[in-house]
């Protein structure tokens, strides 16, 4: 038996200032693939962490979860055994690791705390049948190959790494790639076909190889067959009970929405007619800690729903809510429930502290998060108690990113709600929901980080949103409580006509982002403020996407007040082997062809002003 190790830490950013944990108490992750030379299967009796069994170390005894599939390990084969570490236990380095088999052979190593310098940063499946004719109508020469694209990043800031061998399983596979050679910060994709199909519900290991003249590093993570979708959803479970409502969300872009009603009516309306009907899907969350396995196993292979949510935010549960389970461990657990059943549909979580994502993001196959910036509840310290740095939206964006990589991750935009934080504020009216441009700005930053879908939280409904603050308003005098009840109904009506309007946009961009990935920022080399013009870059094999955010900006209750960026322009990174023909840009009003000089390493682009506070320029090679 021989093993193969990549480690990945825990990551937080110090900008954001969550209470706790502490920094120091971010733990790490190891991907152990075990090739198994025999021509036989082996079964694994047990797996022990210095001396103590991993069973005996979850529950946050040192460790967090750990998973090993597929189980036995198959013959001449290799499986992939991952290990989510706490803090206490990387301390306790050397980690000696034992592999006890069923037949009574054991193997022990130490597993190497060293990071790769190379990220598998994406990874997708295309070619696939739908899952409910996987059975019966991909047999022999009619199957289409399914094509396997891998996305590594080259994170070395010095040396340039050449690509040398993708595996699947442990098999090496031909893979063809525009360039195989990565230097610092760049991008590699790589396209092969797989010589077999996967099952709907199968994980596939992944490892990436790489030699930098005498140096050696291999990069891994895991993909699985996923609907190539992204959605624009948001929460409003009472839309499968209330046709109107749905219409009216369908018409305003939302085509994702939250499903959790266990009424045999209702699930049989949801997906016999709306979701055929109007095309949208189902986020489903089927209970926690026990979720609902019949329903489950009726709908293991309905194509309407999108994803089965395992929790909303366990990384605030307390481990006294759920019978003194560490939260990561029990999440890992509930995850397994789908996958015994061999769910095609993906299994989601959504997250809200930072400095706990490492934790949890690499148990789901789609991971999520929310952390609304303005005028609502937040799991960071702010410099107000109704406000917070919109450019966070991007810090903990990129936190999720960076804990979950290669899988891919949604985010949760603010959109319309009844907040109370910065309704009132020092005897003042302030406002219940952000205005147009911080709702605008925090969503172009999670967009500009790679988020591969967007659910709001959350839509306006006019008359609860009345009654809601009529009663908190109470102490009021009635004829100032109906005047001010308006305003804050009016700031609900303004957020909602602009998520309307950026779900449109987002409609326009939606199949560019699925095929594109994070590659680093742009240079601002002019504008009024450039250090108050954040520019982040996404890159595909035939899209390229600058998105720029205006940061130049005073924080108020009343609304963040924005200076005006202008005479813009900026120098965008790309490999070798991109050369744009064309130009585009996009903000949420217009779309028009703009210049651009090419440049060494590059291109740039100059823009007059950004009006909207926020725009993305886009480059084509076709």
């Amino acid at each position: 038996m021989q093993i193969e190790v990549y480690y990945r830490a825990h990551q937080s950013s110090r900008a954001i200032l969550e209470p706790s944990p502490p920094r120091s108490e971010l733990g790490g992750t190891f991907w152990v693939f075990l090739h198994n030379p025999k021509r036989i299967a082996r079964n694994v009796s047990a797996i022990v962490l210095n001396d103590i069994p991993a069973d005996s170390r979850t529950n946050g005894n040192g460790l967090n979860w750990f998973r090993l599939m597929p189980e036995p390990i198959p013959p001449r084969g290799s499986a992939l055994l991952i290990l989510n570490a706490q803090a206490s236990l990387l301390r306790q380095s050397p980690l000696k690791f034992r592999l006890i088999l069923a037949d009574g052979e054991r193997h022990e190593w130490i597993l190497p705390i060293e990071p790769s310098p190379l990220t598998l940063t994406s990874a997708w499946l295309e070619g696939m049948a739908p899952a409910e004719k996987h059975k019966s109508d991909t047999k022999g020469a009619d199957r289409v190959p399914t094509q396997l694209t891998v996305v590594v990043r080259n994170d070395d800031p010095q040396r340039v790494w050449q690509i040398e061998q993708l595996r699947v399983q442990g098999k090496p596979l031909r893979f063809r790639t525009p360039e195989s050679r990565l230097a610092p910060g760049e991008l590699a994709f790589l396209h092969a076909r797989l010589p077999f199909e996967p099952e709907p519900s199968q994980i596939l290991a992944l490892q990436v190889d790489a030699r930098a003249g005498q140096a050696t590093t291999m990069t891994a993570g895991v993909v699985r067959p996923l609907p190539r979708f992204f959605p624009i959803g948001t929460w409003r479970t009472e839309v499968w009970q209330d046709e109107n409502l749905m219409r009216e969300l369908v018409a305003r872009g939302f085509d994702t929405f939250v499903f959790s009603d266990t009424h045999a009516e209702v699930e049989r309306r949801a997906f016999e007619q709306t979701c055929p009907q109007l095309g949208v899907k189902a986020l489903v969350f089927a209970g926690f800690p026990r979720p609902d396995t019949r329903f489950i196993e009726r709908h293991a292979h309905n194509p309407h729903i999108i994803a089965y949510m395992i929790k909303d935010e366990p990384d605030w549960t307390e481990p006294r809510e759920v019978d003194h389970w560490h939260l990561p461990t029990l999440c890992e657990r509930v995850a397994q429930v789908f996958r015994d059943r061999q769910v095609s549909s993906p299994v989601y979580l959504n997250l809200a502290r930072s400095r706990r994502f490492g934790e949890f993001a690499t148990i789901p196959d789609i991971a999520c998060y929310d952390a609304y910036r303005v005028g609502a509840p937040m799991p960071d310290l702010s410099p107000a108690p109704w406000g917070n740095l919109l450019e966070l939206a991007a810090t903990y964006t990129e936190d999720l990113r960076a804990n979950c990589e290669p899988l891919p991750f949604w985010v949760w935009a603010q959109g319309a709600h009844p907040w109370d934080e910065r309704v009132w504020v020092e005897g003042q009216l302030g406002r219940a929901c952000p205005t147009p441009e911080e709702i605008r700005v925090q969503l172009w930053l999670q967009l500009g980080r790679g988020a591969k879908g967007v659910l709001w939280f959350t839509t306006f409904l006019e008359e609860p949103f009345r009654r809601y603050y009529m009663q908190r308003l109470r102490p009021l005098p009635e004829s100032e409580r109906s005047r001010t009840v308006e305003q804050l109904v009016a700031h609900g009506r303004e957020a909602y006509e602009e998520q309307t309007r950026l779900n449109r946009f987002l409609k326009t961009v939606r199949e560019w982002l699925l095929r594109m990935e994070w590659a680093g920022r742009a240079t601002v080399e002019q504008a009024t403020e450039p250090k108050r013009l954040d520019a982040s870059l996404l890159l595909g094999e035939h899209e390229a996407a600058l998105w720029l955010t205006n940061l130049a900006y005073e924080m108020h209750p009343q609304g963040y007040r924005f200076r005006e960026q202008r005479a813009i322009r900026a120098r965008i990174p790309l490999p070798r082997w991109w050369k744009p023909r064309r130009a585009l840009w996009i903000d949420p009003t217009t779309q028009r062809e703009i210049p651009f000089q090419r440049v060494a390493e590059g291109v740039v682009i100059a823009i007059d002003t950004l009006p909207e506070h926020v725009g993305s320029a886009w480059l084509f090679r076709d």
